[in-house]
């Protein structure tokens, strides 16, 4: 079992990996992560909208005392409507929620006693959430997906300026 600190400190290496990213320019975002998969701007729309849901479903609700929201979702319409998010979204738009999201839970864990951090709860669906299970389950998925980014872009240099190239998008 590893200790909350370290699990927190594993989590917050997406918050650097975006920032890295977000030097990156429109082609590198464009740029899917394989054949028939997702560009990099909806790989990060993905984990943004997925912090989001538990940020507001579960970690502000444990921290508040209240019973959990989150249930199991329909993944296949929960990653078409990140697909889409992703797709009519900025650049600086999806970086910055994903850092807000991902501070807010990291800050709200941190500040969390340790009977509420080792508590079992139940989500919505009358599952056990575990907020460290929570943690261990979410730093192999973004390190999974930062595998796959890094994969894709690690052969071309020239993906690396955005400072001269607008991402064309309007903020939302």
């Amino acid at each position: 079992m590893t200790g909350r600190g370290q699990l927190l400190a594993d989590f917050r290496e997406w918050i650097e990996y975006v920032k890295e990213l977000e030097q990156r320019n429109m082609e590198a975002w464009s740029r899917p992560v394989g054949p028939g998969k997702w560009s990099v701007k909806e790989v990060v729309s993905h984990i943004m909208l997925w912090d989001k849901t538990f940020c507001e479903e579960a970690i502000e609700r444990i921290y508040r005392d209240e019973p959990l929201t989150v249930r199991h979702l329909d993944y296949d319409r929960f990653n078409a409507d990140a697909s889409r998010y992703g797709l009519q979204s900025s650049i600086q738009h999806l970086t910055d929620q994903s850092i807000r999201y991902r501070e807010r839970i990291i800050d709200l864990i941190q500040s969390l006693s340790e009977e509420a951090y080792s508590r079992t709860y139940l989500d919505g669906d009358k599952q056990m959430f575990k907020v460290e299970q929570y943690l261990q389950d979410f730093i192999a998925h973004d390190r999974h997906h930062m595998n796959q980014i890094r994969n894709v872009l690690a052969a071309d240099r020239s993906l690396f300026n955005r400072d001269s190239e607008p991402d064309g998008l309007a903020v939302m």
